[in-house]
This record gives structure tokens, sequence and C-alpha cells, in this order.
């Protein structure tokens, strides 16, 4: 079985989130539905390492890790305040946590109703 250091792990996520800026380079331009998508990935990207990573982070690695992302295009969708404290019960992507059983699911009433078993 293969493990990652920090080291590894953030390297991984800065070499991908630099693949990402590089392709978005192409489709620059207004209303450029690729050049958001890019901009969704490297974000999706860095949460993913920074959710990952918490409580192993370096000091400043979290901020340079964000402003890489967002160098890319700053998602229109996801603007957290404090990205290491997001987590979909916040609401800031339309979901929300159920009271029963603890699953995300989209923030349309589907938390009342979706079938997960319990009481």
């Amino acid at each position: 079985m293969r493990s990652w250091s920090y080291k590894q792990v953030t390297e991984a996520a800065e070499r991908e989130i630099a693949r990402l800026a590089e392709s978005a380079k192409k489709y620059r331009g207004p209303n450029n539905e690729a050049d958001r998508t890019y901009a969704h990935w490297a974000y999706g990207v860095y949460l993913g390492w920074s959710n990952l990573t918490m409580g192993w982070q370096k000091d400043g690695d979290d901020a340079r890790m964000q402003a890489m992302a967002e160098a890319v295009g700053k998602p229109d969708s996801i603007t957290p305040t404090q990205p290491t404290a997001w987590s979909p019960s916040s609401g800031l992507d339309g979901h929300t946590q159920c009271r029963i059983c603890g699953e995300y699911v989209r923030d349309n009433g589907a938390a009342d109703t979706h079938m997960c078993g319990g009481d």
C-alpha cells in the first residue's frame, strides 16, 4: 500500500492546479463556460487538498494554495470566507445536512424527505 507525505500531497495538488491554469489559458474570455469550469476544478483541487491536510498544514500553505487556485479564476458560486472551515452544511453550495442521518442533500426540502431510514 502506498502512503503519501504532506509534502507529496501538497506537490501533487500544486501540479494539478498549475496544469488546470495552463489549460484554462486557451479559454479566456467573457462568458466562456470552459473558463469557469477550469476555475471550479482548480478550486475543487484546493478544497480537497485543504480538507485532506487539515491539521497538518504548514504556515502559509493554505493561503498560498487558495491563491494559486483563485488565479485560475474565482468560482462564482463558492466564496467561503474561511476555506478550511467550509462544509456543505454552510449552505454555500446549496446543500444542507439531514437532521437524522447527517447526509448532505440539496437545499430544496430534500433534507426532510430523503430516504435515510432514520426516524
